[in-house]
Order: structure tokens, then C-alpha cells, then sequence
């Protein structure tokens, strides 16, 4: 397996202030591409796509973008998705993929435990 593909799913991840969502609400909501340019995660050159892995560099929900990324086809096999390139994706072995996915679990189960309540 290439070095950078490793060195991108094996990064330690920051310590972020916990995010909270409200009842209901899809982990993309506190995601940092929020708003970004979705060019910049479908771009082909290199800088841009350097600019893309910035920004989720420091997105809360990173894991579980990447879990996303594995498991939906679609959206899998093209652009940056949790900080990785879809050749970076497809490079992956089984056991890295179901670390990606068990972190996301885990990750997406603590946000679901600070949810906030919807008010009505």
C-alpha cells in the first residue's frame, strides 16, 4: 500500500470540542466543508486537492465521512471524502476499512449521546 495512503487513515486525530446535534439531524450538519467550495473535493489538481484535505484536516466528523465514503458507491468512488482520495479509498485493506468504519461507530455514537433536543 502506497505510504500516503497509510499515513492519511493512520493520523492521530486532534482533540476538537465535542459537536452536539439536535434530534434527528445527519452527522454532514457539523461537518467543516459546510459551505466550502464542493469543486475543491472533485478537483484533479493536486494544490486544490491539498486545500480540500485542509479542511478536513479539521472536521469533527472526518471518521465517519471516510465510513460513509467506503460504504456508499456513489459517492465513494470520486473526490475527497474524510481525508482521502478515492485511490487512497480503494487501496485500503479490509482490516483498515473496518477500523475506519468501527472508529466511525464509535464516533457516531458519541455525538448521537450529546444530542440536543429539537424544540418544537
Amino acid at each position: 500500500m502506497p505510504r500516503e495512503a497509510r499515513t492519511t487513515i493512520d493520523r492521530p486525530h486532534r482533540a476538537f470540542p465535542a459537536p452536539a446535534l439536535r434530534s434527528g439531524e445527519s452527522w454532514r450538519v457539523l461537518a467543516a466543508c459546510v459551505g466550502a467550495d464542493p469543486e475543491a473535493f472533485y478537483a484533479d489538481d493536486g494544490a486544490v486537492q491539498e486545500l480540500a484535505r485542509g479542511i478536513c484536516g479539521r472536521c469533527p466528523v472526518r471518521t465517519i465521512c471516510l465510513a460513509d465514503a467506503l460504504d456508499a458507491p456513489r459517492t465513494g468512488k470520486h473526490g475527497i471524502w474524510g481525508g482521502t482520495t478515492a485511490m487512497e479509498r480503494a487501496n485500503l485493506t479490509a482490516g483498515e476499512r473496518a477500523d475506519a468504519r468501527g472508529r466511525a461507530q464509535v464516533a457516531l455514537t458519541a455525538l448521537r449521546m450529546c444530542e440536543t433536543p429539537t424544540v418544537a
